[in-house]
């Protein structure tokens, strides 16, 4: 930032000008008449008027076989648009001369810091006027002006990062000491919501969070922070009572999850929904969804197990066919 002070550039939609004696039969009836200044253009960036003092340095009033009569100076700031002078609230000042001369007149017009965009032309006028409504003092002014204390913002370029989304803005232009003006950008990436803006890429808990007084120091680059969206992953086995699937719930979108079909006795795990045929298997969450477990009887398994229990059965015969028999060679 840097303190510069603005020259008056031109006069425009004048009454009169520096040095103009105003006569009192062009006042008939309390008429008033009015100076435009407007200052040069302002080219570097955004201007903060802190203060401004406006000033006359020479004022005569009256004279000649007119009665005692004052004088009424106001001022106003504002912006020319090049045909209409636009006064900004609040930033006005007055004065009033009482018949004779002064040297070096000046008010202060301070309210409160305002600021204009650069190429805005800024502006201030000067209105004279009589305290009387049907006779003005014959008013000569010289050297008429004003000095501004100001500051002039450099312009820096903010570079909007969407980290893989999408954002209608790719940059904005922001002044020092402005804050970032991004709070109302808001991208948009599948499978996330969009919570802030950061001046670091992997923000997760906020801390280089762009706020509303964080403040533009220099050419920048935020980044857009996401929080993954949740999504519900719901098993089902079929048939009815076959086996059972473990995994699933509510998971984050893009997160990995684990799913493992268990089969109930006599039983075997085929397939998922999809044809996939791996258990356990690794889904990559993109939505809601469901994953269908099919298990089938197990022949292979239950032939198996009929022809091991045939065994137990014959073997437990045989040998009570033996125990009959001893029985019978001891007691006869």
């Amino acid at each position: 930032m840097a303190t510069k002070s603005l020259t008056l550039n031109k006069l425009v939609n004048n009454d009169f000008n520096s040095g103009d004696t105003i006569e009192p039969n062009k006042w008939a009836g309390g008429a008033t008449y009015s100076a435009i200044m407007v200052f040069n253009a302002l080219t570097d960036g955004l201007i903060t008027v802190n203060s401004v003092s406006p000033k006359i340095g020479s004022i005569k009033v009256g004279g000649g076989n007119i009665l005692t009569e004052e004088a009424k100076f106001d001022f106003e700031m504002g912006e020319y648009n090049g045909s209409t002078f636009t006064a900004l609230s609040g930033w006005k000042g007055s004065f009033t001369v009482s018949e004779g001369s002064v040297s070096n007149k000046s008010c202060t017009i301070d309210n409160g810091n305002f600021s204009c965009l650069k190429g805005t032309q800024l502006a201030y006028k000067l209105t004279v006027s009589s305290n009387n409504s049907s006779r003005v003092a014959k008013t000569t002014l010289s050297n008429f002006g004003l000095s501004i204390d100001c500051t002039v913002h450099t312009q820096y370029t903010i570079t909007l990062d969407a980290m893989g989304g999408e954002c209608s803005v790719s940059s904005i232009t922001r002044y020092e000491s402005q804050d970032y003006g991004v709070f109302d950008i808001k991208p948009t990436k599948t499978g996330y919501t969009f919570k802030y803006w950061s001046t670091v890429p992997n923000d997760t808990d906020g801390t280089y969070r762009v706020l509303g007084y964080t403040f533009v120091t220099g050419n920048d680059t935020v980044y857009a922070q996401y929080e993954a969206n949740p999504y519900t992953i719901s098993t089902a086995v079929s048939p009815s009572g076959t086996g059972s699937v473990a995994g699933g719930g509510t998971c984050d979108y893009d997160s990995t999850q684990t799913l493992t079909a268990t089969p109930n006795s006599g039983y075997m795990f085929v397939k998922w929904q999809d044809g996939n045929t791996s258990n356990p298997r690794t889904i990559t969450v993109k939505g809601d969804a469901t994953y269908t477990a099919y298990f089938e009887i197990d022949k292979i398994n239950n032939i198996f197990a009929d022809a091991f229990r045939s065994a137990i059965v014959f073997a437990d015969t045989a040998e009570a066919s033996e125990i009959y028999a001893d029985t019978t060679k001891v007691y006869g």
